[in-house]
C-alpha cells in the first residue's frame, strides 16, 4: 500500500488522515515508501507533527514500512504528458507519478488524497499505459471513516470503484 501524503491544511484533511493512519497501526498492512514519498512524509506529516513521527516510529519499529526506490517509468511519465489537456495539468500529473509507479512495482494500491487529479490524469494515461487500469486508489478523505476502516479490516481489496478510471472505461 503507497501512502500519498497532502498537506493537511484542508479543515477536512488532516483529521480524515490521522483517523485513516490511526486505523492502519493495528492492521497488518504495510505501508510502501520510496525517496520520493518520504520527502513528502516530511514535508506534509511527519517533519512537523508531533503525532505524525510518533506513528512513524511505530511503525518502523514493527516492521510495517517497506521501503522501495522504482526507477521513473518513462513509458508512464511521456503518456501522462501526452495525454494531458495542458502543460498545467501536465506538471500536476507528472507530481504523482512517482506513487504509480511504487504501487506498480508492489501491490498496486495507493492510499492518497490526490484522487481529483489521479481520476483524471491517469486514466486518460491508461489508454497507453494498460497496468494504470488495475490500480486502486482509496482515498480516504472522500471517503467516510467507517468505510476506510472496513475496508482496512477486511484486507483493503481491489474493489472495482476504487480502481483508477472506475466507470469511465
Amino acid at each position: 500500500m503507497v501512502p500519498g501524503f497532502a498537506s493537511g491544511e484542508d479543515a477536512q484533511e488532516g483529521p480524515a488522515c490521522k483517523a485513516f493512519l490511526t486505523a492502519l497501526e493495528p492492521s497488518q498492512h504495510r505501508l510502501v515508501f520510496s525517496p520520493a514519498l518520504w520527502a513528502e512524509w516530511e514535508r506534509h506529516a511527519g517533519g512537523r507533527e508531533r503525532w505524525g513521527r510518533k506513528w512513524w516510529v511505530r511503525m518502523v519499529e514493527r516492521e510495517r514500512i517497506h521501503f522501495v526506490s522504482p526507477a521513473p517509468d518513462v513509458a508512464l511519465r511521456d503518456a501522462l504528458r501526452e495525454t494531458a489537456p495542458n502543460e498545467d495539468a501536465a506538471d500536476e500529473a507528472l507530481k504523482d507519478a512517482h506513487l504509480a509507479e511504487a504501487a506498480h512495482e508492489t501491490d498496486m494500491t495507493i492510499v492518497s488524497h490526490d484522487i481529483a487529479a489521479a481520476a483524471g490524469h491517469f486514466p486518460r494515461a491508461a489508454a497507453v499505459v494498460a497496468w494504470l487500469w488495475r490500480i486502486v486508489w482509496f482515498d480516504p478523505v472522500m471517503r467516510p471513516a467507517d468505510e476506510a476502516q472496513a475496508w482496512l479490516r477486511n484486507g483493503a481489496k481491489a474493489r472495482q470503484q476504487y480502481r483508477l478510471g472506475y466507470g469511465r472505461r
